[in-house]
């Protein structure tokens, strides 16, 4: 993954604004168009998860997944691996009583990352490269836009509580596979 890039233009109003959701391997990069200037870059160039910019979903269970989503980017059966530039979302076979699921069992490990309360956007442009590695039957890796008073973790009590698809938490879908249906 060389970066993630948002790019923005001066329109401004009082509309919602957009956050992130990554879920599976990311790669981004782009380059900026005349009259844009770059709002916020992520480069995916240290060690690490960098938390500042991102939340792991640990709480995430939407459509009867058989995986326990996690904030592991350091054991050795992280389910994020940044380096050399990239983003690496991991999913893993192995069972596990999943604490952000009230300790429910789960036969799976991934990752869901969002920038809601961290890094939004009302206008702009998003440029993301993007690169999914051996795609199987069941998966469901997505990049998506989400307004930011979606009833999702993090929630930090600040009108944050529209459940999904109503409006002030409806989605734009970027990229989407589900299930070998691109």
């Amino acid at each position: 993954m060389d970066y993630y890039r948002v790019t923005a233009n001066s329109r401004e109003s009082g509309a919602m604004k957009s956050i992130l959701i990554l879920i599976a391997a990311v790669s981004l990069a782009g380059s900026v168009q005349a009259g844009w200037e770059v709002q916020w870059i992520e480069r995916f160039d240290g060690d690490g998860v960098n938390w500042d910019n991102w939340t792991a979903q640990t709480q995430a269970n939407f459509n009867n997944e058989v995986q326990c989503y996690t904030d592991d980017d350091s054991s050795p059966v992280r389910n994020y691996d940044v380096s050399d530039g990239t983003l690496k979302i991991i999913a893993r076979r192995g069972g596990v009583e999943c604490p952000g699921l009230g300790g429910q069992f789960r036969s799976w490990t991934s990752g869901r990352l969002n920038s809601k309360d961290k890094r939004e956007f009302l206008y702009g442009r998003i440029e993301a490269r993007i690169r999914f590695h051996n795609l199987e039957g069941g998966t469901w890796p997505a990049f998506w836009m989400l307004e930011n008073r979606i009833d999702e973790q993090p929630i930090a009590g600040d009108g944050d509580n529209v459940g999904w698809p109503n409006p002030g938490a409806s989605e734009i879908d970027v990229w989407e596979w589900f299930s070998n249906e691109p």
